[in-house]
């Protein structure tokens, strides 16, 4: 978005005695700018779920290879039921993104001074993603959680017993 700092304008309005920061976009520029954002957003969820189908595909290949009793199909349940959180959590991300998405792409001119709570308000939703990643990925997923629990039992015997 390093094209913001050519096209920023600031103007004095001497009658609300406020200083506006205006972006003057070309058509361009405009349709730049929605396909960088739009694809900010898609790319990296689609990298994730792909990732995610080809490690569960993989251990469901190597099972299958191992244990010969069971079909292909059979492991692959298994591998997919076993590794849910891999599949949800990119999904659920994808969904707390939303918000940040249309803010982004719709959102006008408004006084601030008359609605300050808007841009508050879509500036808080663009930090839920990122601090829901403990809950939406540790939380659910067995190892994860069991990692994290040996540490935090590590770091309270190293810390506590001194």
């Amino acid at each position: 978005m390093s094209h913001e700092f050519i096209y920023r304008g600031l103007f004095d309005d001497y009658e609300e005695q406020r200083v506006w920061c205006v972006f003057h976009y070309s058509e361009s520029i405009q349709r730049y700018s929605t396909a960088i954002q739009r694809f900010h957003f898609i790319v990296p969820f689609l990298m994730n779920l792909f990732s995610a189908v080809c490690i569960i595909c993989t251990l469901a290949r190597r099972r299958a290879a191992i244990q010969s009793r069971q079909r292909y199909a059979q492991h692959l349940l298994v591998q997919l039921k076993k590794n849910k959180q891999l599949i949800v959590s990119p999904i659920v991300l994808v969904i707390l993104s939303i918000p940040r998405l249309l803010i982004t792409l719709f959102s006008g001119c408004v006084k601030v001074s008359r609605s300050p709570w808007l841009y508050l308000l879509g500036y808080l939703v663009s930090f839920i993603p990122p601090a829901l990643v403990f809950i939406i990925f540790v939380l659910p997923s067995t190892m994860y959680k069991k990692v994290f629990t040996t540490m935090i039992m590590r770091w309270r015997r190293r810390f506590f017993r001194q």
